[in-house]
């Protein structure tokens, strides 16, 4: 149980233990994988004859840098897109997510989630529900730049 004059690391329990997304499991901003068209990035997958060709094709068609990882199986992307560009904090301007980029303190990176899960619509229907989503990098946590990761078990589905 929580006391009402919490410590940090007890506040910090409890604005996880509160955030919607480990509540219910979905995003409270309710637009995820919305800001890319994912039949483009299917379609780029279809098109692709490897791994590397896949990952350019979609760095031509998104606004984020993105690279392939092959020794880990790994996506990575770094995030292109925010939150307020006036805010006095580097959270301000790069976090859009409404329940943290007020914040002035640091937060551990599973924090993120949502951001992390934003990108499963995009490569699920590629990938299979067997990938894992994770956040490699957070302004959350203190790190300069959002790094999503996305982790492809189901090795049949890489292209070599």
């Amino acid at each position: 149980m929580h006391k009402n004059n919490a410590s940090a690391p007890d506040k910090a329990c409890q604005m996880y233990d509160s955030h919607p997304y480990n509540k219910t499991g979905a995003c409270p901003c309710g637009d995820v994988g919305q800001y890319m068209d994912i039949s483009k990035i299917v379609d780029a997958y279809d098109n692709a004859t490897c791994m590397n060709s896949f990952i350019k094709k979609l760095n031509q068609i998104s606004d984020e840098k993105i690279w392939f990882d092959e020794e880990q199986n790994m996506i990575l992307m770094l995030k292109n897109h925010g939150g307020n560009p006036e805010s006095d904090s580097l959270i301000g301007r790069a976090c859009h997510c409404k329940h943290y980029n007020q914040s002035v303190e640091f937060y551990p990176k599973y924090y993120c989630k949502c951001c992390a899960e934003f990108s499963r619509p995009m490569f699920e229907p590629i990938f299979g529900k067997d990938i894992e989503l994770s956040m490699f990098k957070t302004v959350l946590s203190g790190d300069n730049e959002c790094i999503t990761t996305v982790k492809i078990n189901d090795l049949k589905k890489l292209r070599s």
